[in-house]
């Protein structure tokens, strides 16, 4: 497939998060109900987003690394098989990378 800046850009911004894999936890206290654990150096992890009130929405947070991941494959896949830019999906990814 031909790479065109708009692929390269999003692919290149959407692997600027914090490296996964996210994992949902519940905690008591202080920085609950919900929150989610990512690594950050040698095994190391942190608790970036704390304080999540449902469930529903900390597990929705946690898969978003892995939702990213499949959303540009398969943009990508779209654009080479087509021809055609997947305007929805460069959208998305343009909001989720700070771009829109």
């Amino acid at each position: 497939m031909t790479e065109t800046p708009t692929t390269k850009a999003a692919t290149v911004k959407t692997l600027a998060h914090t490296p996964g894999p996210w994992e949902h936890v519940r905690l008591s206290g202080l920085c609950g109900p919900h929150a989610i654990r990512m690594p950050y150096a040698e095994g190391k992890t942190f608790y970036g987003v704390r304080e999540i009130a449902r469930e529903e929405d900390a597990v929705l947070i946690a898969a978003l690394p892995k939702i990213l991941e499949a959303l540009v494959e398969l943009r990508d896949w779209y654009a080479e098989y087509t021809g055609l830019p997947a305007v929805k999906a460069n959208a998305a990814l343009s909001a989720a990378t700070g771009e829109a």
